[in-house]
């Protein structure tokens, strides 16, 4: 059984700006979205559920933990896209082939 195996470059898109009109997007196409928005993709949706900042005890470091679900049939798959000053991918296989 293969499962989808995404790079969240899409979330540097989502991130980025851009336009969204609540059809199927495209992969590395810019959207907007505000909280709880469904951006549908060709194999799976997304969700914003929003962005939260957090701080390491005992220090002045922060950082910005931005949580989405992952949707694609029944299955459903939380995933955490953090934002440290680097942008990076974030991993996470969701549905079947």
């Amino acid at each position: 059984m293969w499962r989808i195996v995404i790079l969240l470059i899409v979330f540097f898109c989502l991130m980025s700006g851009g336009s969204y009109a609540g059809e199927v997007a495209k992969y590395g196409e810019e959207v907007e979205y505000t909280q709880n928005d469904v951006i549908k993709y060709p194999d799976f949706s997304l969700r914003f559920l929003g962005v939260m900042t957090k701080q390491a005890a005992n220090s002045n470091y922060k950082w910005n933990e931005y949580t989405f679900q992952a949707m694609a049939g029944d299955e459903i798959v939380d995933v955490v896209w953090i934002l440290s000053g680097a942008i990076a991918p974030t991993k996470f296989k969701i549905g079947f082939l």
